[in-house]
Parts: C-alpha cells; structure tokens; sequence
C-alpha cells in the first residue's frame, strides 16, 4: 500500500468560481445560466437554492436587460428593495476587500456612516461584544461576519 505523497502537496488549490452575470428585472434577481453562440442568453432565478425556484427567463440576441422575457414564473412574491440591496452588498464587498488593512473598528465606524435610502436594507447590524471584535452585518440573505 502506497500513497503517492509529492502528488498530494502539489496540487494547486481550488479556485473560486466566479460570480454569475446578475440581471435585475421587476424585483427579481437573475443569474445567467447558458448563452448560446453569443445570442440568446437564458438566466435562472437566483433564490433558486434557498426557495426551490424554478424561474427562468431570456434574452434575445443583443437586447438589454429590459427586454427579459420570462418563461416559467416564479413561486415567491418580488422583493422591491433588491436593486438597493445588490448595490450595497456589491459595494461593501470591494469596500471590504480593499481594506485588508483596517481594523475592525475602523470597518464598523465605516458601515455605521454609510447612508440608505430605504431602512428595509438594514436587516441586522449587531455587536458581538462591547471590544468589537467580532461584527455581524446582514444585508437581506447576505451576512457578512468582521472577526
């Protein structure tokens, strides 16, 4: 019984996949499944994993996202504050990524500032203890954990 070890210790590690191209459309959030041939592009409802969604919708040839058809419906009502919310999320996470060096009061003193138009994006802003060293920030399905 052998194992080969070098094999093991060489294997590059996983990469990321990257995020899907996201469509916003009447309060729903697409991600795109399949295009073909650069023509039409077909996209799935992006609560598919958490609400079983089946929804789908299309794109034909170069028409912009106001143009989405959708084909099969969705089995939950839209969310009217998901443009706001995609924005900020998209937002704090290059803020996030861009900070490696700050401190974890300096993150916390930066999202307490950030203004939004609609108190519904705010769905929990929490202290995990008085020293802030650990912050928990959701933003809809979003939580983002500072530690």
């Amino acid at each position: 019984f052998a194992v080969d070890i070098a094999l093991a210790t060489t294997s590059k590690p996983k990469k990321r996949k990257p995020t899907p191209q996201k469509v916003i459309h009447k309060g729903f959030v697409y991600h795109l499944r399949l295009q073909h041939h650069g023509k039409t592009r077909y996209f799935r409802c992006a609560k598919e994993r958490y609400t079983g969604c089946t929804a789908t919708a299309k794109i034909d040839g170069d028409a912009s996202s106001e143009n989405l058809k959708v084909i099969r419906p969705h089995n939950h009502p839209p969310d009217g504050t998901i443009e706001i919310k995609v924005i900020f999320e998209t937002q704090l996470r290059k803020a996030v990524q861009s900070m490696i060096n700050m401190n974890n009061r300096s993150i916390y003193n930066l999202i307490a500032t950030i203004k939004c138009r609609d108190v519904s994006v705010w769905t929990e802003v929490k202290l995990q203890d008085e020293t802030l060293e650990t912050i928990v920030f959701g933003v809809g399905e979003f939580l983002i954990l500072f530690s």
